[in-house]
């Protein structure tokens, strides 16, 4: 006689995507000031209770430690900033000169900061009294 054996079931696991981002624009070396939109493309989106932190940092700085957020953490994929008015409001963090600009991954609340996504350009800014006009989207 033969007796039925039950096969174990499995459960399928997800495996998660590693999230990536990739920097759209102002494109490396370019500078402003004034109302300035930064762009970025992502494979996948922060799961809830995540956000991306676009930041400014001057090199040899710790991105994850030393820089300074631009804007409040995002879901989306691009934000626009007045530099005059940051220069303004974040004193000697926002002078005229050169910076990386970047964007991480952080938790809403409690803040903390999780990931910067490797890449990185460089951004000139000229100042709020600088006849230079911010970069178009391209740029």
């Amino acid at each position: 006689t033969s007796t039925a054996t039950r096969r174990p079931t499995s459960t399928p696991t997800v495996t998660p995507i590693p999230m990536s981002v990739d920097l759209v624009s102002p494109n490396h070396n370019v500078g402003g000031n004034g109302d300035t939109t930064f762009r970025w493309r992502a494979n996948v989106m922060p799961p809830a209770g995540q956000a991306f932190e676009l930041v400014f940092w001057r090199e040899g700085d710790d991105p994850l430690i030393e820089s300074f957020g631009l804007g409040r953490p995002t879901r989306n994929t691009s934000l626009t900033v007045d530099l005059g008015y940051l220069d303004n409001e974040l004193r000697d963090l926002l002078d005229p000169g050169e910076y990386f600009w970047g964007v991480l991954r952080v938790n809403e609340e409690p803040y903390e900061r999780l990931q910067l996504f490797t890449d990185s350009r460089i951004f000139r800014y000229h100042g709020p009294d600088s006849n230079g006009s911010a970069p178009s989207p391209g740029d």
